[in-house]
């Protein structure tokens, strides 16, 4: 038996060693073990266009002979959960033809460049672009990525894969016209090209039809079509087809009809002789009559998303052209300018302060660039300018001085081929904003006031009026705010939870509270300190913030109170009265219980005795 409990003993030792070798042993390797959890790790591959972002929705169709520009696969491969470039050992990407998954035959096999990995939000990032030939074949691809990190651990990814069509077109227009618009003036032939590309294999054609389906109006005839009737483009060729309109000389009484459609119809015969039509649809176009030479047209805006309009050349309804700013702050303008002409145009710009007898620094910006004015002081604002294509600038106004009232600005626009220019007329209104908060009956209004002396568990009161300005009532203007009452130096941020207020006008508020400034009545601000507040020099501000959706511009005002909270010396006599009053109370209570044992104590002496006596009695008569 004693054997058997040695082995027992010996047994459980083992079991114990073997269960802390692990620890043994991951402590030594602490410092091999990764930065990061092999399990969290994950690969991904996404494929575009070389227009997309990798965000965007991926492309998984694709051509053979699409222009050699946009024949590029862009992959972005994303590993998360790892952080560090110099944790990936390998990293291999490979696209495969359907027909040689089976051998080694890829269409790319890659070794990515670690280094070229660049940190992102959830871990690794980078981009590759492979351009491919216009030999390709048509089909399935399937892509793959494969990660091995420094620690050995593999990690596999498999795309759902692409496909590569056999037969496709792309139609585009070559004419500098704005998309889906036709663009007519008096007496001038208006243009349209197409381009037909065969974007499939090379040994695939088709043919292409273009056919004008709108009964063109009185006064016009119809559009001459050259090369509308094409056969056998082959894959990889392109062809132009252009139409002509020659307008009357008066657009006014003779306008072309509204939308002007136009049918496409591409087709191929397959090799059972069936025609295959691969596109049979209709391309529209919106008609608009324009001058020959654009009338400046320009449109401003006092806001950067060029939401809130002042100034429209085009505008049916009058506009308020005033521009508000306070305390003589930079007015900064947004404008768009745009060529409503037939002809390509350019346009300058002069800017003048109407009687101004103060000093104006003007500077205008396109594209974040300043664009400098010629000894002339005018802008050259666009240059070249394709029919219906706008451009879009900024202009900053600064002041010297800041206390202007009211300033006219004109905003003088030319066309430098015709001469026709536009004016446009402002008024910035410059408003004078001072601190709204006032203190009642105090005869200087500084930005202090000062209280005095307060004892503990003491009040004061103030009467605060705030200041009607012409400002809070302009359009746009958001006259909500927030009154509240803020710890100022050290001693009062300590004691906040001593300090209470207040502000009552027809009903009590506690602050902070919420209102509009739009009446002259005064609130009372009530302070409230309570006894356990420590005594010395306190400073409080009582804040005014404008509640704005625009944070960054929202006012904010203040004024300092300075209180110098004293010790109340009532308040130690009241614990002092309270403690003789316990004391004289415990006291009375002991006296009166002492007598009341007394009393009960000789009661009790007294029946005893009355008992003995009676018994010695009752002895004696017997």
């Amino acid at each position: 038996m004693a054997g058997v409990g040695f082995r027992a003993v010996v047994t459980s030792l083992l079991f114990i060693i073997a269960s802390l070798s692990p620890i043994m042993d991951s402590t030594s390797l602490d410092h091999n073990e990764p930065l990061f959890n092999s399990q969290n790790v994950t690969t991904e591959v996404r494929i575009h266009d070389i227009n997309s972002e990798s965000n965007d929705s991926e492309t998984l169709i694709w051509y053979p002979n699409t222009p050699s520009n946009e024949r590029i696969f862009q992959f972005t491969i994303m590993i998360d959960g790892i952080t560090d470039p110099e944790d990936i050992d390998y990293c291999n990407l490979t696209m495969t033809w359907q027909y040689n998954v089976s051998s080694d035959n890829h269409l790319i096999s890659v070794s990515l460049n670690k280094n070229n990995f660049v940190e992102n939000e959830d871990g690794l990032i980078l981009t590759y672009q492979y351009p491919y030939a216009n030999n390709i074949f048509f089909g399935n691809y399937f892509i793959s990525l494969d990660t091995i990190d420094t620690y050995g651990n593999n990690y596999s990814f498999s795309h759902q894969g692409i496909e590569v069509l056999e037969r496709g077109y792309s139609i585009s227009i070559i004419d500098n016209l704005p998309e889906d618009k036709l663009i007519f003036a008096n007496g001038k032939l208006t243009e349209l090209e197409f381009e037909i590309i065969n974007i499939g294999v090379s040994y695939s054609n088709f043919d292409f039809l273009l056919t004008f389906e709108t009964e063109m109006t009185a006064g016009w005839s119809d559009p001459l079509l050259y090369n509308d009737n094409l056969t056998s483009i082959w894959g990889g060729d392109s062809a132009s087809i252009s139409v002509s309109f020659d307008a009357p000389l008066d657009l006014i009484s003779e306008p072309p009809p509204e939308n002007l459609i136009f049918n496409l119809l591409i087709s191929y015969e397959d090799d059972e002789g069936e025609i295959i039509e691969m596109l049979n649809d209709s391309l529209t176009f919106n008609s608009i009559v324009v001058p020959e030479y654009s009338i400046p047209v320009i449109s401003l805006f006092t806001d950067e998303n060029r939401t809130e309009l002042i100034s429209d050349s085009l505008s049916t309804e009058p506009l308020d052209n005033s521009v508000s700013t306070t305390n003589g702050e930079t007015i900064i303008l947004f404008g768009n300018l745009t060529n409503y002409g037939f002809e390509t145009s350019s346009f300058e710009m002069e800017i003048e302060t109407i009687d101004s007898l103060n000093l104006w620094n003007i500077s205008v910006f396109i594209d974040n660039k300043e664009v400098i004015p010629n000894q002339e002081s005018v802008y050259s604002l666009a240059t070249s300018l394709q029919p219906l294509e706008n451009t879009s600038f900024r202009i900053e106004f600064k002041v010297s001085n800041s206390s202007f009232d009211f300033q006219d600005v004109s905003i003088k626009l030319t066309e430098t081929t015709n001469l026709q220019d536009s004016e446009t007329l402002l008024t910035f209104i410059n408003y004078q904003i001072n601190n709204p908060i006032l203190f009642q009956n105090v005869t200087e209004q500084n930005s202090t006031l000062s209280i005095g002396d307060i004892l503990q568990n003491n009040s004061f009161e103030v009467q605060v009026l705030f200041g009607l300005n012409s400002y809070f009532f302009t359009s746009g203007f958001e006259n909500q705010w927030i009154l509240d009452v803020e710890m100022s130096n050290q001693i009062a941020i300590l004691n906040s939870q001593n300090i209470f207020a207040y502000v009552v006008q027809n009903q009590t508020e506690e602050l902070p509270t919420q209102f509009s400034i739009n009446n002259k009545l005064p609130y009372n601000l009530i302070v409230a300190l309570n006894e356990e507040i420590e005594i010395g020099n306190y400073s409080i501000d009582l804040s005014l913030t404008q509640l704005s959706s625009d944070e960054d511009n929202s006012l904010y005002f203040s004024k300092q109170i300075n209180f110098n909270v004293l010790e109340n010396s009532s308040l130690s006599v009241d614990n002092e009265s309270q403690n003789n009053n316990s004391t004289n109370n415990s006291q009375d209570n002991n006296s009166t219980n002492n007598s009341q044992n007394n009393s009960v104590n000789n009661e009790t002496n007294l029946t005893n005795n009355t008992s003995i006596d009676d018994g010695n009695e009752t002895l004696v008569d017997n």
